[in-house]
């Protein structure tokens, strides 16, 4: 069994029910406009090579040739297949869609986002110019012309359209860049899959809370484990309360909101260090 990293698996599931349109196994069957019924077998069992033969057909019948659960184009499987050094009998299966998936996720910054060295709105638009149905997060000059946030980078071609709003991108990418460690990769298709745990802003403010908490505010409070959870509590409401509007708006961003953290424990550890002198007084 191969693995993915957990942070991949989760935004390529994201991928494959928004290209799709579908949470289970059968996104991996999908060919555009819905149409994998019209085929004599489904593309999870085709190889490499006869889903790269059937892409000029498919286009001509369909208008496009996206196939998969990740809706991969005709050009893109054949530079794939050429960048990867793949031989073309690989079984178009749910894992190796999967590996191709993850693949193109490299090309457009994964790795670079998840280290920090490129921004969110960076590689949103990374993401929009490799799945049309994602949209970009910031007013940029598109495929045919200039587009607005929440349009497809596509726009203008009569053909695709973003399917979320960039909200929902953001929320996403927030959670991918949480998530840590590996997840299982089936290498066939399962009736009920399931979308690995995420990690909700609420886990990210109060992890927050406590690495601030504990890191930042005097080394009085380090020695009061009572104070610490009443700081921690007030913390925690304030970041829920406004922190996942401003990273969900685009105000701040995901280092921005550490920033805010550790301020906002300076300042309360500040008072609280005063009024406890006022009250030994």
């Amino acid at each position: 069994m191969t693995t993915l990293p957990a942070s991949a698996a989760i935004l390529l599931a994201e991928i494959r029910r928004i290209e799709t349109g579908r949470k289970d196994a059968r996104a991996y069957e999908t060919i555009y406009g819905h149409n994998e019924g019209n085929l004599p077998k489904p593309i999870t069992r085709m190889s490499l090579d006869e889903v790269i033969s059937a892409g000029p057909g498919w286009t001509r019948a369909y208008r496009s040739s996206a196939a998969g659960a990740y809706q991969f184009m005709h050009a893109t499987l054949k530079d794939l297949k050429a960048s990867l050094g793949l031989v073309g009998n690989e079984t178009f299966t749910p894992a190796f869609q999967d590996r191709l998936g993850l693949a193109l996720l490299k090309r457009r910054g994964f790795e670079g986002f998840m280290a920090g060295t490129i921004g969110r709105n960076a590689f949103g638009l990374g993401l929009a110019r490799e799945w049309a149905s994602f949209p970009v997060l910031a007013d940029t000059k598109g495929a045919h012309r200039n587009v607005a946030r929440g349009e497809t980078y596509y726009a203008g071609d009569r053909l695709n359209k973003a399917l979320v709003p960039p909200e929902t991108v953001e929320t996403i990418l927030t959670q991918v860049k949480l998530a840590t460690g590996t997840a299982p990769q089936p290498s066939t298709p399962s009736p009920s899959p399931t979308t690995p745990k995420r990690k909700t802003l609420m886990d990210w403010f109060e992890g927050l809370i406590v690495n601030w908490t504990v890191g930042r505010v005097s080394s009085q409070l380090k020695d009061n484990p009572k104070m610490t959870n009443v700081i921690s509590g007030v913390i925690r409401h304030v970041l829920t309360t406004f922190g996942g509007g401003l990273i969900g708006s685009g105000l701040i961003g995901d280092n921005e909101i550490g920033l805010i953290a550790g301020a906002v424990a300076t300042l309360i550890g500040v008072a609280w260090s005063i009024v406890e002198k006022r009250l030994k007084a």
